[in-house]
């Protein structure tokens, strides 16, 4: 058996065991609007590309804010149909095999909880081809577990069988610099429904945080 029997099956044997949202919840369009929104294109024409598109929660958001020329790539035949009942473009594919016969480029490219996936020298590629499909000027966003989380980091880095690696702030920043990436920001993401809730996040964060540093040393 290979992880490709755990992809057909990703929304079942996964999404659903951790109980992770299949269509878009006002608490989705909330994490989306505060992590995401302001860098996105102003053209609604945009073209925008997001590999590993699951069960295609992002899409259905950008839909909802007017972005027509979307395009989403996921290998679980399961998650691809999933996607297409609710009437978005979706492709399955392996991203590498669409990275290498695509001869489009794009504005914006979305890798959510997907690097994680691959192994060292896969990561590589994938990132190599992904700046190659970039327009000058376009914009690759990404979600991965953070590694140096005290708290979090190794439940995210063990949560799921085809986890290949892990990474830093660091160690990801300096993957995106040899690749050629410029501008490079790596944030934290936001999380909480509201602006009090986020700063009780954030307050959290910040004392166990410090907290877990300190026991380290």
């Amino acid at each position: 058996m290979d992880k490709d029997a755990f992809y057909r099956r990703y929304i079942t044997t996964h999404f659903l065991f951790i109980g992770t949202p299949l269509r878009l919840n006002q608490k989705l369009r909330t994490y989306f609007k505060i992590n995401y929104l302001n860098f996105l294109p102003r053209n609604k024409q945009a073209r925008i590309l997001d590999l590993g598109c699951g069960s295609g929660v992002l899409l259905e958001w950008l839909r909802e804010l007017g972005y027509s020329n979307l395009l989403g790539i996921d290998i679980s035949e399961e998650q691809v149909k999933y996607c297409k009942r609710k009437g978005l473009h979706v492709l399955k594919s392996d991203v590498f095999d669409f990275l290498r016969s695509t001869k489009k480029n794009f504005d914006v490219i979305f890798m959510q909880d997907l690097i994680e996936h691959f192994k060292k020298q896969e990561a590589i590629t994938l990132l190599h081809l992904v700046y190659e499909h970039l327009k000058t000027g376009g914009i690759l966003i990404g979600r991965t577990p953070n590694m140096s989380n005290p708290l979090l980091g190794i439940s995210a880095r063990y949560i799921d069988f085809t986890h290949e690696i892990g990474f830093t702030d660091t160690s990801l920043h300096q993957l995106l610099s040899i690749i050629g990436f410029k501008e490079i920001v790596i944030l934290p993401e936001k999380l909480g429904t509201t602006v009090i809730r986020r700063l009780i996040a954030k307050l959290l964060y910040s004392v166990s945080n410090s907290v877990m540093r300190g026991l380290f040393w």
